[in-house]
């Protein structure tokens, strides 16, 4: 499996990508009737959004899909732009979230830490930082940098 393309974060000015979540899922396509597919190697899940944290409060912005069957409905009067291979944008969503849990986002990966399979760990990332939301509103930002180090193989034994 190819790398996956994660999710985004705008947080103070800065764009960071999404490396886990430990609420349920931001944004559940399916709740506004679409059926999310593969859209190549490098997105199995078949959509990645964009988020924004605006004035402490958690903001979906935009998102990428590709819906069976080619269903796209309007989002909040947001309606797709469709291109040629059948994936839609929907831009300027800026719909408030009512999340509740941790986002730990990162922001530069370092290349030499990429794995070619799934969602990056966050050993990839040189800056980290977790924010709590509750109802969607941010209410603690902690600076995870330097927590989560790289896995490093053991010394070969003496024979």
């Amino acid at each position: 499996m190819t790398g996956q393309i994660p999710d985004s974060l705008i947080y103070q000015g800065e764009t960071y990508e999404i490396v886990s979540l430990s609420g349920q899922e931001l944004v559940a396509p399916a709740a506004f009737g679409l059926q999310p597919e593969s859209i190549h190697t490098a997105c199995w899940r078949g959509y990645y959004c964009t988020y924004a944290v605006k004035a402490d409060s958690l903001h979906w912005q935009e998102m990428t899909v590709r819906s069976r069957g080619g269903s796209y409905p309007a989002i909040h009067g947001v309606q797709a732009k469709v291109d040629a291979h059948g994936t839609a944008e929907y831009r300027g969503l800026d719909l408030a979230l009512e999340y509740t849990g941790k986002i730990l986002a990162g922001k530069d990966f370092i290349q030499e830490r990429y794995v070619h399979m799934g969602f990056q760990a966050p050993s990839a990332y040189g800056c980290l930082v977790e924010l709590t939301f509750v109802a969607g509103t941010l209410v603690e930002a902690v600076d995870r940098s330097g927590q989560w180090e790289q896995p490093v193989a053991p010394p070969p034994r003496p024979e």
